[in-house]
């Protein structure tokens, strides 16, 4: 189950999949890319595109994305969080420094 693969056809895309996500998040910068989902069903992603990939229900939504520039920024030292969640704030922390951050108040 889950068995998703990417077939980059000359590009520039970040990819966001964590085994303990639910989601896979692509944002699509230039080129073309394919993402075959583990339902062998194929999504075509063009410049500025993002797909949401949901594994549990094996399906995709495309969405016009003007700022996928933004998700490539982790490259450069630069995160960026717009309308996120506290929780995806901190899983993104923690992932990109290697460090557990604790929220101790939540309020």
């Amino acid at each position: 189950m889950n068995n998703v693969s990417i077939e980059v056809l000359g590009t520039s895309f970040n990819v966001k999949s964590y085994a303990n996500d639910n989601k896979i998040d692509i944002a699509l910068d230039n080129g073309r890319i394919n993402l075959i989902g583990s339902n062998e069903r194929k999504y075509e992603l063009h410049p500025q595109q993002r797909l949401v990939y949901h594994k549990a229900t094996e399906t995709a939504m495309i969405s016009k994305n003007e700022k996928t520039e933004n998700a490539s920024r982790w490259r450069n030292d630069v995160i960026l969080f717009e309308n996120a969640s506290l929780n995806d704030v901190i899983n993104t922390l923690n992932r990109h420094y290697d460090v557990e951050f604790m929220v101790m108040d939540k309020k």
